[in-house]
């Protein structure tokens, strides 16, 4: 009896782990396509894939952050990639060499990546 009770616990936690992935995946993918509306280039192949799971340390708690690539076209007839990561469903960070300014103006790229988080975060919100 203890037996099939373990194994009964040990497959709820994989459907539970599957199914937390699938939901960060459903966050990474809308984050993407968000990130590519305001910036004016395709997401290609409409996906993002996970890439690596890690563990780091922020506010004091160990939190796992997962990162996916994409891949976008900002011509037409080029590819270019991105990264994104999520800690706890939330766009974390955000790298890639085709990000532009909201505004146009060249500025600091950490403004314009705390920008994007600030605009992608309050899209989901709403």
């Amino acid at each position: 009896m203890p037996t099939e009770m373990i194994l009964l616990l040990v497959f709820l936690v994989a459907i539970g782990v599957w199914l937390d992935t699938m939901r960060q995946h459903d966050h990474a993918l809308h984050a993407a396509r968000r990130l590519c509306a305001n910036h004016d280039v395709q997401l290609l192949d409409q996906t993002v894939g996970l890439s690596a799971l890690k563990l780091r340390r922020h506010e004091g708690r160990l939190t796992l952050e997962r990162h996916y690539d994409f891949e976008v076209s900002v011509g037409g007839s080029d590819r270019q990639s991105g990264n994104l990561w999520l800690r706890h469903g939330r766009l974390a960070g955000v790298s890639a060499n085709w990000l532009k300014p909201p505004d146009g103006r060249t500025s600091d790229a950490r403004a314009v990546v705390t920008d994007l988080l600030e605009r992608i975060s309050h899209d989901r919100t709403t």
